[in-house]
């Protein structure tokens, strides 16, 4: 028995000792690692999401805002972002890049992040550098829930997700609108809403008189095209559901049904509709989708103002193929 002990330990100490060795090695071995990423916004919209750490809460979610060990609530400024379990500490920055340390446990990291700009300026380039021990990297995938919970990963996903990064809902359908009346107009942008509405019933008398049954469930169409400094070129479209005689300035839009449209919701002021084209045009981008015709808005109701101010409910549709 305790010759076969001693043969036991013989095998067992030496492994002890190896993985004793390679776990002191594994927090001496540097590891340095690069992501690179493009993202079809430009830098200035990027930059103030990733270099000002007061903004990583947004996409960096790491639970409830009190830390469970201390009750006291996470802090977060442009300088330093309190997880609660881990600390993040910017040691230098500026717009398109930063360095930042990580603590936690006694332990520390660092982490560069560069922002550039493509030639044409539409896109930004991401280059998000780690450095830290292998151990530690190991550590950090095996205990934040693997590679996606890097925050690399975490801000690659919210900023390439126009859901989460614009916060709307974006999804693609098939063709509602398949045989539409329409008409346009320009018109000075100060005049755009009486415009509209006057269409509108342009629209309306004509289906009355050439005894067409309309859809106005939710269907008053337009679209606004710039047309100059202070003018627009104002469209409105109602979906009918049968043709008659045309007449001049009025047109019979017909699209397959077959077709496919990038739908976006907007809910909200007028003046910030802005904000959901910006995000369907980065659906497009991302997506690689390719646009077949000019988007137009869907009003829930018809429209009596569209002033800056005014609350609407709308959808804004990109026929696409």
């Amino acid at each position: 028995m305790p010759m076969q002990r001693s043969k036991t330990w013989r095998i067992i100490l030496p492994l002890v000792l190896l993985i004793g060795f390679c776990y002191w090695l594994s927090g001496r071995v540097p590891y340095q690692r690069t992501e690179s990423f493009r993202v079809p916004l430009q830098l200035y919209e990027v930059s103030p999401q990733v270099m000002r750490l007061k903004n990583w809460p947004k996409w960096f979610a790491t639970g409830p805002d009190v830390d469970d060990t201390t009750g006291k609530e996470k802090q977060s400024s442009d300088s330093l972002l309190d997880l609660g379990h881990e600390r993040v500490r910017m040691l230098a920055s500026n717009p398109t890049s930063m360095q930042l340390l990580w603590e936690k446990n006694g332990r520390s990291y660092q982490e560069d992040i560069r922002l550039s700009s493509d030639s044409f300026g539409n896109a930004t380039r991401v280059d998000w550098t780690e450095r830290m021990d292998f151990r530690e990297r190991v550590g950090r995938i095996f205990g934040n829930g693997g590679e996606q919970d890097l925050p690399v990963n975490r801000f690659r996903s919210f900023v390439l997700d126009p859901e989460r990064y614009f916060g709307f809902g974006i999804h693609v359908a098939g063709v509602t609108d398949t045989l539409v009346i329409t008409t346009t107009r320009t018109t000075t942008k100060a005049d755009a809403a009486r415009t509209l509405n006057e269409l509108y019933t342009l629209l309306l008398d004509f289906s009355t008189r050439g005894s067409i049954a309309v859809d106005t469930n939710r269907n008053w169409l337009a679209a606004f095209t710039p047309n100059g400094q202070d003018s627009l070129m104002v469209m409105a479209g109602i979906r009918v559901k049968s043709k008659c005689a045309p007449v001049p300035g009025i047109q019979f839009l017909e699209m397959p049904g077959q077709g496919k449209m990038l739908i976006g919701t907007y809910d909200g002021p007028f003046g910030d509709v802005h904000r959901i084209y910006a995000a369907m045009q980065h659906y497009i981008a991302v997506k690689n989708l390719k646009t077949i015709a000019i988007p137009f808005q869907r009003f829930f109701e018809r429209p009596a103002s569209i002033d800056p101010g005014q609350h609407v409910v709308l959808e804004l549709h990109y026929p696409i193929l």
